[in-house]
């Protein structure tokens, strides 16, 4: 279990860095699914996970992409 949280937390920032530079909002909220799904599993230990599971989940609630 530790190996995978390892892992998911780690995959945390290349799928940021693939919601920054997408242009294609279809994509972005794909990878913010992702990203919304890997930050709840951390949000309550450290703030910047609940930041920003709170800001993918919004993408992926409204198919708005920010």
């Amino acid at each position: 279990a530790a190996e995978f949280e390892e892992c998911l937390k780690n995959s945390i920032e290349p799928f940021e860095k693939a919601y920054n530079i997408s242009k294609d909002a279809q994509v972005k909220v794909g990878v913010a699914e992702f990203l919304k799904n890997a930050t709840y599993r951390f949000r309550d230990q450290d703030p910047k996970y609940q930041a920003a599971y709170d800001k993918y989940s919004e993408v992926v609630s409204t198919g708005e992409p920010k």
